[in-house]
C-alpha cells in the first residue's frame, strides 16, 4: 500500500507540472541543435481533432521512406519521443508520426467516449492520419509499450496493408486487480482533487481493462489470420512482435 501511494503521488506531482511543447518550443529545441524541427498537424474526425508530430516537410526524399508510427503509453504524449526525431540515425531514414492519443497531449475529443466509439475513433485516426501524410504501402512500423501496448494491435488492425508490423514493448496484457480498477473509478469519481492527466490516464487504463477482459483473444486471432493470409503469398513483412527490451522507451 505504501509502495502504491508513493507511486500515485509521484505519477500526480509528475502530470501536475507536465506541460506539453507547443510548437514554438519544439522548433527553439531543435534549431539550438542545428536540427529540421518536426512540426504538429491534425486530421479532424467529427468533433474530435487528432494532433501528431510529423517530419514530413513534403520533401521528395522522405516519399519511399519506410514509415515509423510512434503510440504513446498513457500519460504520456507525442512530445515524449521527441528524442526519436533528434536522432538523425532514425529521422533521416525513417518518416516519423508520433500520435497525441485520445485523452492525451494536444489531442481533442469528445468527453466520456464509450468503448467502441473510442476503438473506432482511434482505428480511423490512424488511417486518416497515414493519408494525410501520403502513406502508399511503404513498409509500416507501429511502436507501442506498456499499459497500452494493445494499441499497436488496434492500428495493426486499422492498416490492410501488406507492408505493416507492430512491434510491442512489454505490453500489459493481464487483467488489473480489481481493487486497482476499483481505485482508478473512484479517482475519475474524485476528478477534482487530481491533475486532469493523471484522470485522464485512469480513463485510459480502464478503456484498455475492457479490452484485455473481455475483447483481447479476438484481436488476437484477427492478427494471426491477418498474418496467416498474407504469408501464404508473401514470404516478408507482415506481423506482430512481442519485444522483451524497453530501449526504444528509456528515459
Amino acid at each position: 500500500l505504501e509502495f502504491f501511494l508513493n507511486n500515485m503521488v509521484l505519477n500526480c506531482k509528475y502530470l501536475f507540472f507536465q506541460k506539453d511543447y507547443s510548437q514554438e518550443q519544439v522548433n527553439t529545441t531543435f534549431n539550438k541543435l542545428g536540427l529540421q524541427p518536426p512540426q504538429f498537424d491534425s486530421v479532424h474526425l467529427g468533433n474530435n481533432q487528432i494532433f501528431y508530430l510529423t517530419n514530413n516537410l513534403n520533401e521528395q526524399s522522405s516519399a519511399e521512406k519506410p514509415y515509423l508510427f510512434l503510440l504513446n503509453d498513457s500519460g504520456k504524449s507525442s512530445t515524449f519521443f521527441l528524442r526519436y526525431f533528434k536522432d538523425t540515425n532514425i529521422s533521416s531514414n525513417y518518416h516519423l508520426i508520433a500520435i497525441d492519443r485520445i485523452g492525451f497531449g494536444k489531442t481533442i475529443s469528445e468527453e466520456n467516449l464509450d468503448y467502441n466509439t473510442h476503438i473506432n475513433l482511434f482505428q480511423k485516426s490512424i488511417q486518416n492520419i497515414l493519408k494525410k501524410e501520403d502513406y502508399n504501402n511503404q513498409p509500416l512500423n507501429f511502436i507501442s509499450s506498456g499499459s497500452s501496448g494493445m494499441a499497436g494491435i488496434l492500428a495493426y488492425d486499422a492498416v490492410p496493408s501488406n507492408h505493416t508490423k507492430s512491434f510491442i514493448f512489454y505490453p500489459k496484457i493481464d487483467p488489473r486487480f480489481i481493487a486497482s480498477k476499483g481505485l482508478s473509478k473512484l479517482i475519475i469519481s474524485l476528478d477534482f482533487l487530481f491533475p486532469k492527466g493523471f484522470v485522464k490516464k485512469q480513463k485510459d487504463f480502464l478503456f484498455w481493462d475492457i479490452l484485455r477482459d473481455e475483447d483481447q483473444l479476438k484481436w488476437f486471432m484477427k492478427a494471426k489470420h491477418s498474418e496467416d493470409e498474407i504469408r501464404k503469398t508473401e514470404k516478408d513483412y507482415k506481423g506482430i512482435y512481442f519485444m522483451v527490451t524497453n530501449k526504444w522507451f528509456e528515459n
